[in-house]
């Protein structure tokens, strides 16, 4: 990381003149762990006793060690998407790319084939001990389809309307054995005569089973946390994991491995006892928007939880997680009173939540790629609708939605300047526009912007913006446009995948009235704190200075 120059520009606020001083060195601090991964989902171990894990949101396999917790990219981005993948008995490895519709393979020291493409939902994946693939669809269309491991010949549907068939592993029987999602269940299916049987029950959201080497079926509830043993038509609760839990697998020595997209993490569990270790973790999964409470509280939107911790603390805390709540893929969020607003463009969703339960009071969906929402005087929300590019201004409780501002270039991140007026980010436009949420009138604040993204409102009224595109965090006049630089050279800029908005994962950031600025990490998925970036509440001088330096206080 490097110091500021102490050539920045002279900075006009509230109509007066100030200069950036540089008698006070500016500070960043990593307050959270960082991880590797953006969610990990599915898991494998290949026939040399690599443990691989995939993820969606990271499009990339990383190899694992299972001792250390060292990881390494073996396929990167944007092919290396997986949601499942499984190693065949000739080595070569298939996956699934989900939110690309994809499903991949590499031969041992080949290229990267696609095997089939189309297939929305794609989820999970295995082969046969005979060397046949299959896959399936959930979350969608809801089928499993049997692929041509040369990507010759189109997938041949073997069944429709299952259930949702989610992580699914072949038994000693030669049936294949998966969980159906929404209905609860275990079953076994007969591939070649679509003969589908039920072996268990009684499941709230069960995600994914695999076989050890004694042919015991374990599962896995998503919901939960819980971690079966599945036999005789029963259950047997093995261990008891974080909600979030998404696969599992069992390496040549009978450990078993078990992966959490909101945490982040590996765990090994031992079946016979269920004691745990963590051989990895994080403490953010996605880390998108920020929102800094009255109280003093950060809301993080962390794709796959609602999370808080205190404003320059290190102790990250649960609002709400996915599928243990009703929350869905949160990355934008606001914060008024009692309430949490959020935004997720992934779901298309905008939910509001109660700030001390996590409780989802209403989920309003069919929006266009909503980035953020911001709570007008009224009680109404302003979402951000980044695919239409507008402003939409909408009833909280029943979701009825007018247009506030509309012809927006990429509008993304918003903050409240006041009354009925709201900062935006157009990120595709590299600009920041200030508009009136109830006239739509609007004006240019600063142009000339490379992919701005996350702003907050500084204790003297300048805006604290960051432009992603140059990996840096500045500080704007909104009266002049003028600029002055805070920090550069910043972990912000996570390159999105083809077929998603450029913006992918948001950069959140907030202010404090002590001057300090927090933002989020898309690279190392994590939290920092620019500290003594800006003068305390009451002064408006920004500053920065040569003498800038970086500590790491993850906890």
């Amino acid at each position: 990381m490097k110091g500021l120059p102490l050539f920045l520009s002279v900075v006009l606020l509230a109509g007066a003149v100030v200069v950036p001083a540089a008698a006070s060195p500016v500070r960043l601090e990593q307050l959270t762990r960082p991880s590797p991964f953006h969610g990990v989902h599915g898991l494998a171990v290949t026939r040399d006793g690599r443990l691989l894990a995939g993820s969606v949101i990271g499009a990339a396999i990383h190899e694992v060690d299972p001792v250390t917790g060292a990881t390494r990219v073996v396929e990167p981005p944007p092919s290396g998407m997986a949601d499942d993948l499984d190693e065949g008995p000739d080595g070569t490895l298939a996956w699934t790319s989900t939110n690309a519709g994809r499903v991949h393979a590499r031969t041992p020291g080949g290229p990267v084939r696609v095997l089939a493409t189309g297939l929305p939902g794609v989820n999970a994946v295995a082969w046969s001990p005979d060397g046949r693939l299959f896959a399936s669809q959930v979350f969608g269309p809801d089928a499993l389809l049997e692929l041509d491991p040369a990507g010759v010949r189109p997938p041949r549907t073997v069944l429709r309307d299952l259930g949702g068939l989610n992580g699914f592993d072949f038994g000693p029987d030669g049936w294949l054995h998966g969980p159906l999602w929404s209905r609860g269940e275990i079953v076994r299916i007969d591939v070649d005569r679509g003969v589908v049987e039920t072996v268990a029950r009684g499941f709230r959201t069960p995600g994914a089973v695999a076989f050890d080497s004694a042919g015991r079926l374990f599962a896995l509830e998503t919901g939960t946390g819980g971690v079966y043993r599945v036999d005789a038509g029963g259950r047997v609760l093995v261990a008891r994991q974080s909600p979030g839990i998404d696969n599992l697998v069992f390496d040549a020595d009978d450990r078993l491995f078990v992966s959490n997209m909101a945490d982040n993490s590996i765990t090994e569990l031992d079946p016979s006892t269920g004691d745990a270790r963590t051989v990895l973790s994080g403490d953010l999964a996605v880390a998108a928007d920020l929102a800094l409470g009255e109280d003093g509280v950060l809301h993080v939107a962390d794709g796959f939880a609602l999370r808080r911790l205190r404003a320059g603390g290190h102790r990250v805390r649960d609002t709400a997680r996915m599928y243990a709540t009703d929350l869905l893929f949160p990355t934008g969020v606001d914060v008024a009173g009692d309430l949490v607003a959020t935004a997720g463009w992934t779901a298309g969703a905008v939910q509001v939540l109660d700030r001390r339960t996590g409780s989802v009071r209403a989920t309003h969906g069919g929006f266009d790629a909503p980035m953020d929402v911001v709570r007008l005087p009224d009680g109404h929300l302003l979402v951000s609708s980044h695919g239409s590019g507008s402003l939409l201004r909408v009833d909280p409780v029943t979701g009825e939605r007018r247009t506030a501002v509309e012809g927006l270039d990429g509008p993304t991140m918003m903050a409240a300047a006041g009354g009925w007026s709201v900062y935006v980010s157009e990120t595709t436009g590299g600009r920041v526009t200030r508009v009136d949420a109830a006239t739509g009138a609007r004006s240019t604040v600063a142009a000339g912007l490379d992919q701005p993204e996350g702003l907050a409102v500084a204790p003297g009224g300048a805006l604290v913006v960051a432009e992603v595109g140059r990996a840096r965090l500045v500080a704007v006049d909104p009266r002049s446009g003028a600029l002055a630089p805070l920090r550069d050279g910043l972990p912000i800029g996570f390159r999105p995948v083809p077929d998603t908005p450029p913006v992918y994962v948001p950069t959140g950031v907030a202010v404090s009235g002590g001057g300090d600025v927090y933002f989020t990490s898309d690279v190392t998925a994590s939290l920092y704190r620019l500290r003594g970036a800006l003068p305390a509440r009451g002064r408006v001088s920004p500053r920065a200075g040569s003498g800038a330096r970086a500590s790491s206080r993850a906890r």
